[in-house]
């Protein structure tokens, strides 16, 4: 009789093991552009089937899940107890939101399968003899430990987190002039950004009492780096260190009040600081209003009409711009 009571236990026993699934319960908050909760739970199906969802006011191991953005992407954060009983805390760290959340979802899954497995093995039966069973050993259940090269294998962040295109367009203290022109710029990590620009200007003005005119054109590359970025998601503030460097033209224009016209053309530089005010919002637009002071590296030339003499253009020991700016982001 007790030879049937041995193969009976033999036979159920596998399947009484497999069948005690423990309770989870997952935790869930991050940012609106980060997946939601039920995305997190299917990422963590796909690894692994073990476990079982808890009912509301069930007893269950819970998984606690927070995700926040900083200035550098997304820092995830989950905590658990392990089989043993010790509070487990990981953060992973990335700059899109969709690989911090499967990252976390890995980690959960690792946590399950190594508490599920030791629960769901099958203890050897002890071995009936003429003599006293011998004492079943005891179970010393591993404590899980998260893979150390987990992070190592992770792709190493990028330095360039975004790269822009885009118009510009405003007036230019400095030359006196409405100006429009391209832009790119490229965003590091850490909120600093260089942009180039190339920008065209010009203007027709009249230079004297007389009625006499002039016409001026600037052309160059404007160089900017911008050290810092404060302000929330949509809106950022940025003071920018500018240098300015091109050529400038200055030519009379001949009609009944300057029968005889003449140029001239000289390089231009200036530089000086820009204070940005930008709308970023989660869409690849973006646009933004500058205010810049400038110091022109050419300060004091001047371009004269003769007879009578009279200034035309004077390149002013300080000048203030204003603009605007927009176009799309990348990456």
């Amino acid at each position: 009789m007790l030879r049937w009571w041995l193969l009976l236990v033999v036979l159920i026993w596998p399947f009484g093991a497999a069948g005690a699934e423990e309770a989870v319960r997952f935790r869930y908050g991050a940012p609106h552009a980060c997946p939601e909760a039920d995305a997190f739970v299917a990422r963590v199906r796909e690894r692994t089937a073990r476990g079982r969802l808890a009912a509301p006011e069930e007893l269950a191991r819970t998984f606690r899940v927070a995700i926040a953005e900083d200035a550098g992407g997304f820092l995830g954060r989950i905590e658990f107890l392990d089989d043993a009983g010790a509070a487990v805390s990981r953060s992973v760290r990335g700059e899109q939101c969709d690989a911090v959340v499967s990252s976390l979802a890995l980690i959960t899954a690792l946590a399950l399968d190594a508490t599920l497995d030791e629960d769901s093995r099958v203890l050897p039966l002890p071995v009936m003899t003429s003599s006293s069973p011998r004492p079943r050993p005891a179970r010393h259940p591993p404590k899980w430990e998260p893979p150390r090269a987990f992070r190592a294998t992770a792709s190493p962040p990028r330095r360039v987190t975004s790269m822009r295109i885009g118009l510009t367009g405003g007036y230019a203290g400095a030359v006196h002039a409405p100006s429009l022109g391209l832009l790119g710029q490229l965003d590091f990590r850490g909120g600093w950004a260089l942009r180039l620009a190339a920008h065209y200007g010009w203007d027709d003005f009249v230079a004297d009492d007389q009625g006499r005119r002039a016409k001026l054109r600037t052309q160059g590359i404007e160089t900017s780096v911008c050290p810092w970025r404060y302000g929330p998601r949509d809106l950022a503030i940025a003071p920018c260190a500018l240098l300015d460097l091109g050529y400038l033209h200055v030519a009379g224009v001949r009609d009944s009040q300057l029968t005889s016209a003449s140029g001239q053309g000289i390089f231009w530089a200036a530089a000086g600081a820009e204070l940005r005010l930008a709308w970023e919002p989660r869409s690849a637009f973006w646009a933004e209003i500058r205010v810049a002071g400038l110091l022109p590296l050419r300060q004091g030339y001047r371009f004269t009409f003769e007879n009578p003499r009279k200034d035309a253009y004077l390149a002013p020991p300080f000048a203030a711009s204003a603009g605007l700016s927009g176009g799309v982001r990348f990456w």
